[in-house]
């Protein structure tokens, strides 16, 4: 079966989007209104929309249109942030998102969704617009070992069945975008498939200074690093992403955050080349190394070799609870597009 990259999901226009034109206009938290937008400068937008009784958290979407404002012809939808209350229970009526990363002289307009129980709510479209002095759209930047910049990250998949070690390696460094307020891009994460979900696995930190990742960083071991259901089979890591955070305030020390803003870049795409290192018929050591796998790689999962006269813990190789990893304070991260 080909295969589809999820990613790529992010950047098309659906016609189901009709569906989420219709929307409550005025309202309290039991109501889903439109987004309202202002400029803050010729920089920036300010994406303001109200609460849900219940919701988890919520998803800002923006679309690009080149042509005109009426947005007849859609290039791009893309999923670029995400607020967390720090209370669901005791919600602000308000959010207030800051889209900084935006071209010049092209129309934008931006729509929230909504978590709540297990389902997706959406809103309304808010009105187009444009900037005169936007510094491009959020991308990270690649660089080869000349200093030349790719379009693509790359890795090596270190696959070792005689060390029981499964990593991936960053083999090209990665600066992250600059931001215009305080905050940093921080964080750097796989975005990995399993042909079903899609997951954001953090490796690594940018450097607070430079912003760049330097090459030659490596996950831990994948079989600790990814869920049960991304273990034994084909998966797809389809890019890599960077995510800075704004906490948003309620007193005067910042103590008090009553919702977090997390902003992530738009994937990079990534090269995978494959190192294994494995045993012959014979018990001898094999390698082979530099055979380019697309974006494909098998993880095998853990096995068990303890067994029902064996109560020594030390005997068996213990991972930890395979929670999905997320932001670098818990949060989950929902990157999946409409």
């Amino acid at each position: 079966m080909k295969k589809v990259p999820v990613l790529s999901c992010i950047f098309l226009a659906f016609a189901a989007f009709s569906i989420i034109t219709a929307c409550v206009v005025n309202g309290d938290k039991n109501e889903i209104t439109a987004p309202t937008i202002r400029k803050l400068s010729d920089k920036n937008v300010s994406i303001s929309f109200n609460s849900l009784s219940g919701m988890s958290y919520a998803n800002i979407f923006r679309q690009r249109c080149d042509d005109d404002d009426k947005f007849e012809s859609i290039k791009e939808t893309v999923n670029i942030g995400q607020v967390i209350p720090s209370d669901a229970g005791n919600l602000t009526n308000s959010f207030n998102f800051i889209d900084e990363f935006v071209e010049s002289g092209v129309y934008y307009r931006y729509f929230v969704r909504y978590y709540k129980d297990n389902y997706y709510s959406y809103t309304g479209y808010s009105p187009a617009i444009t900037l005169t002095a936007g510094v491009g759209e959020a991308n990270l930047t690649a660089k080869n070992d000349d200093d030349t910049s790719s379009d693509k990250a790359a890795s090596t998949y270190h696959n070792n069945k005689v060390e029981d070690s499964y990593t991936l390696e960053l083999t090209k460094s990665i600066t992250v975008p600059v931001s215009a307020d305080d905050t940093k891009f921080t964080d750097l994460y796989y975005v990995i498939s399993n042909g079903t979900n899609v997951k954001p696995y953090r490796f690594a930190e940018a450097d607070e200074t430079t912003g760049i990742v330097d090459s030659g960083r490596k996950t831990n071991d994948l079989r600790i690093f990814l869920l049960d259901s991304f273990l034994g089979k084909a998966i797809y890591v389809e890019g890599i992403i960077a995510v800075k955070k704004t906490q948003n305030e309620t007193t005067p020390d910042k103590t008090n955050p009553y919702y977090t803003s997390y902003y992530w870049t738009k994937p990079i795409g990534i090269e995978i080349t494959l190192n294994e290192t494995y045993r012959d018929a014979s018990g001898k050591n094999q390698t082979n190394q530099g055979s380019a796998i697309k974006n494909e790689i098998v993880v095998p999962k853990i096995d068990d070799r303890t067994n029902n006269f064996d109560y020594n813990p030390s005997t068996k190789l213990i991972a930890p609870t395979r929670n999905l990893l997320t932001a670098d304070d818990g949060a989950l991260l929902d990157i999946s597009p409409l």
